[in-house]
């Protein structure tokens, strides 16, 4: 069985895309986010252990997730705005 929370692997065209976005005039704060969080990782949300993904980033340096329960799965998804990026995890690094 595929892990549900196995990171994507990034394609040549995604990768182009990203990269793309990110010169577009982004502002500093954006950019500092971007360059330490892939849009392309599981997270866990460290206050609650929900397995979550980057959804944007803000300008006041903190990001909006689609958050969901581990074992549930994504009838339990939530969007969350206003988390702080020092509260998310990777999701493959440590304990489940």
């Amino acid at each position: 069985m595929p892990d549900r929370y196995a990171d994507d692997e990034v394609t040549d065209e995604m990768l182009a895309e990203w990269q793309a976005w990110l010169a577009d005039d982004r502002p500093p704060a954006v950019l500092e986010m971007a360059a330490r969080l892939s849009p392309w990782r599981w997270y866990r949300l460290a206050t609650t252990g929900q397995a979550c993904r980057i959804v944007a980033f803000a300008e006041n340096r903190t990001v909006s997730i689609y958050a969901e329960h581990p074992g549930l799965g994504p009838i339990t998804g939530v969007k969350v705005f206003g988390v702080s990026p020092d509260e998310l995890v990777p999701w493959n690094e440590g304990a489940n």
